[in-house]
């Protein structure tokens, strides 16, 4: 019977509920962004003062950090670094370049295109195999610049 009961007074609670709201006592109750200040400003006591050490060492510090940075940004502007990738098609080449071994048969299946073996030590294909075959050539690899 309860369940009954709860489920009858959610099917008649309406959709859309609007709440009356008396406007004059929200503009009323606004508060200002602004704040006053004091005419004076009282001087701090001489105990709380860094001294003058102290600042110099964070000047020199922050000037140390500044000029530090300034001579990274300097140096990654003319700083290119090229790196020699792989012809666009060149399946084989674009392995080892980016996992580090050839995962490709040198076999084509029936249909013309390369099939690929399984991850076995012995079927794979080593760096110095690769650039060994005459397919991978140096004069084959073009530059990019990387940022």
């Amino acid at each position: 019977q309860y369940l009954a009961w709860v489920r009858y007074q959610a099917d008649n609670i309406p959709d859309v509920t609007v709440a009356s709201i008396d406007q004059g006592q929200i503009v009323s109750s606004i508060q200002t962004n602004t704040i006053t200040l004091a005419n004076v400003i009282e001087e701090c006591p001489e105990s709380f003062k860094p001294d003058k050490d102290w600042e110099n060492n964070v000047l020199k510090s922050f000037s140390e950090l500044r000029l530090h940075i300034e001579r990274l940004s300097l140096n990654l502007e003319t700083r290119e670094r090229k790196i020699a990738v792989p012809l666009m098609k060149d399946i084989k080449s674009w392995h080892l370049f980016c996992f580090g071994e050839v995962l490709m048969d040198d076999r084509e299946d029936s249909h013309g295109e390369m099939s690929v073996e399984d991850n076995n030590d012995d079927s794979s294909i080593s760096e110095s195999e690769l650039q060994a075959d005459e397919s991978y050539k140096e004069e084959e690899l073009t530059d990019i610049t990387e940022w």
